[in-house]
């Protein structure tokens, strides 16, 4: 994972935007607990990265990513990080109409696929 803005991450070898440090609307955990997630039920070693906004724009960029969109994606990482997407009124359980899914069990799934 790729990402910026919070003073507890660690690497990560895959790319992704950071969320949040606490949780989150879109998804809860953050990139260090993802991470830890996913290398105990993986069984492999997984780094979280943190990059600064520029680094990881460019990043974006280098991966193919119109210069528009990455400067947008950064951005809004940058807002995430501060804590743009908390919520701790379960308001995404109720736009889905359902309970959201624990972390574990969605890096479960994602492992069998």
């Amino acid at each position: 994972m790729i990402s910026r803005h919070s003073k507890q991450r660690h690497k990560v070898e895959c790319w992704s935007p950071n969320v949040s440090r606490r949780r989150s609307l879109v998804t809860g955990p953050t990139e260090t607990q993802y991470a830890a997630e996913l290398a105990r039920q993986s069984g492999k070693p997984i780094v979280y990265r943190n990059l600064p906004e520029a680094a990881y724009r460019e990043a974006l960029v280098g991966m193919g990513l119109p210069t528009n969109l990455a400067a947008l994606l950064a951005d809004s990482d940058v807002g995430a990080s501060d804590n743009a997407l908390f919520d701790d009124g379960r308001t995404l359980g109720t736009l889905i109409g359902r309970p959201t899914t624990p972390m574990a069990a969605t890096v479960r799934e994602a492992l069998r696929m």
